[in-house]
């Protein structure tokens, strides 16, 4: 009986699975015949999971800024000795610069936003967050280190170009032999840096910030399989979760299961991804979650769990 009042949608599980769970790649719903590209654009702004989202729009804010003499160059780069003096606002800022109004801009945005959304998708809005917070404090070091010697790179004043190939790295590692598609060229994530770094040199552009990136991310990955408390950032991932999860679950949440119990099916499910398909009425007190295909489960199942066994992973996907 709890499973009857699950059919309240016109989505069925599988296409809900197939919105919530799945990163589209190029599909034509993105693309849809007689949009508007801006419309289009802002189709797929709104579609990025919500810490990536905000990324990006800083991102844009400040670059358009740049662009536009709004402000200079020379106000918003990092330098160690500057910040120490009072103008702490340059560790921000020059994480959010992207790059010179030019076709690289574009590329560079373009990375930004596909890396760093897979990666949020697959490890959850609160955790990302806290792995930027990670990925923030390496480049800045990183940049600080570089400002050492008698040559200053562009990398060292501006360590948000580093910062996208930090994540893109990092999903690759968590995910090596996921497909993935840029501009066209389908792959093994495991290729995607050596694609990458391919584009950069073939348009003249300078591989440093990608690997200074990818050093990063190697670093943070490796520490991350050593120390599995840093991965999960603890406290921090907990105030992000809470946050994001203000006013309970809702219809199209992605959630993590939870059974700690020792049982052969129960072990199956433990940590298994699902999505919110229906709310629970409040004498049932359970939700209508649709796990997806994994390791020992060939097909979707619909469960009706009670809200102890589920984990807030991303805000509110549909």
């Amino acid at each position: 009986p709890a499973l009857q009042f699950a059919v309240t949608s016109s989505l069925p599980p599988a296409e809900l699975i197939r919105q919530s769970i799945h990163w589209p790649r190029g599909t034509p719903k993105h693309n849809p015949p007689g949009k508007p590209r801006r419309q289009r654009a802002m189709d797929m702004f709104r579609e990025l999971p919500p810490a990536t989202r905000c990324w990006v729009a800083a991102g844009v804010v400040v670059t358009g800024a740049v662009a536009a003499n709004v402000v200079e160059i020379k106000d918003i780069f990092f330098h160690w000795r500057i910040v120490l003096n009072g103008e702490w606002w340059r560790a921000l800022t020059s994480l959010f610069y992207l790059g010179d109004v030019s076709f690289y801009l574009a590329l560079n945005l373009y990375f930004t936003a596909r890396s760093a959304a897979d990666y949020e998708k697959v490890v959850g809005t609160a955790v990302f967050v806290w792995h930027w917070i990670l990925g923030v404090a390496c480049c800045l070091f990183a940049a600080f280190v570089m400002q050492q010697g008698n040559s200053i790179t562009g990398t060292s004043l501006l360590p948000g170009l580093a910062l996208s190939y930090v994540f893109q790295t990092m999903f690759c590692c968590r995910i090596p032999r996921a497909r993935v598609s840029f501009f066209g060229q389908v792959m093994d994530a495991r290729y995607l840096s050596f694609f990458t770094l391919g584009v950069k040199v073939f348009m003249g552009e300078s591989p440093e910030s990608l690997v200074v990136g990818h050093i990063i991310a190697h670093v943070l990955h490796s520490h991350f399989m050593m120390y599995p408390l840093l991965e999960s950032g603890g406290p921090v991932t907990q105030a992000v979760a809470a946050f994001f999860e203000s006013g309970g679950l809702r219809r199209g949440d992605k959630v993590k299961l939870t059974f700690p119990e020792e049982h052969a099916e129960h072990e199956i499910l433990d940590g298994a991804v699902g999505v919110v398909y229906a709310l629970p009425p409040e004498a049932e007190g359970r939700y209508i979650v649709v796990v997806a295909p994994g390791e020992g489960r060939a097909e979707p199942r619909t469960l009706s769990l009670t809200r102890e066994r589920l984990v807030f992973h991303e805000r509110h996907l549909l």
